[in-house]
């Protein structure tokens, strides 16, 4: 249980065909144990971002058995963490999620899992890690 995160990208990029427009580019990424990790929200604590936040971490708890704490950005002490939404750290990245309402991104980054997106993106992405 400690590499769920892995299991969960390798099956998603297996299901893909290369044709594909969702087919994720590169090599699976390895992350950490799964309790390292923080939810942080940007500082706004947007509505969508909140939705997923809370989602992410009923979802980890009830498969890992792991309740991760959620933080704003400007309250988190740094270390491993998902962010949701339009934090400052995607931002200076050049990350953000495409126009689309709904439309979302997934991004991985130096063991950091950000879950972008426009107004329902954030909580949409979510949804697409979990499920």
């Amino acid at each position: 249980m400690k590499y769920w995160l892995l299991a969960v990208l390798s099956l998603g990029a297996a299901r893909l065909g290369a044709e594909s427009q969702l087919a994720p580019k590169g090599a699976s990424v390895r992350l950490g144990h799964i309790g390292d990790y923080a939810v942080v929200v940007p500082d706004g604590r947007d509505r969508q971002s909140v939705r997923g936040a809370e989602r992410l971490v009923a979802t980890i708890r009830e498969i890992c058995g792991v309740c991760l704490s959620v933080t704003n950005e400007a309250a988190f002490s740094g270390g491993l963490a998902f962010y949701l939404g339009a934090t400052r750290l995607a931002a200076s990245k050049n990350l953000k999620g495409p126009d689309a309402l709904e439309g979302y991104r997934i991004e991985v980054d130096g063991g950091n899992v950000f879950l972008l997106g426009n107004r329902r993106g954030p909580a949409q992405a979510v949804l697409a890690l979990v499920e």
